[in-house]
């Protein structure tokens, strides 16, 4: 039962988590791909990334909220975490500065506290 209730905390975490910040990049999208056109290794596909990313949040949302789909939309969000992990790490030990691509309230932090 325990288990059970646990699995069912970490999904809603994930879905309020998937779906604000798809909302937020969507609320601010033409900031958000002009982040994005700065960004390293994104810089010449900013167009495509910048609808995928959101598009692959709600996706991701969409699997967690279904019960059928909840075991898939774990592992995508796991796989989108450990991306995200990657990718923050990278620009961490590249010393460069780059602004946040993420809305809302998360924009806040810094990199540093996005990896934690």
């Amino acid at each position: 039962m325990k288990k059970k209730i646990f699995i069912e905390i970490i999904t809603a975490s994930f879905i309020l988590l998937f779906v604000y910040a798809a909302a937020s990049k969507l609320m601010s999208f033409g900031l958000f791909r002009f982040q994005l056109s700065r960004a390293p290794y994104f810089g010449r596909f900013s167009v495509w990334v910048a609808w995928v990313i959101p598009a692959g949040e709600l996706i991701i949302a969409s699997l967690l909220f279904i019960t059928r789909t909840r075991y898939a939309g774990l592992w995508a969000s796991f796989i989108a975490m450990l991306l995200f992990t990657v990718y923050v790490g990278t620009l961490l030990l590249s010393g460069m500065r780059l602004p946040c691509t993420c809305g809302g309230l998360i924009q806040k932090l810094s990199w540093r506290e996005h990896l934690v």
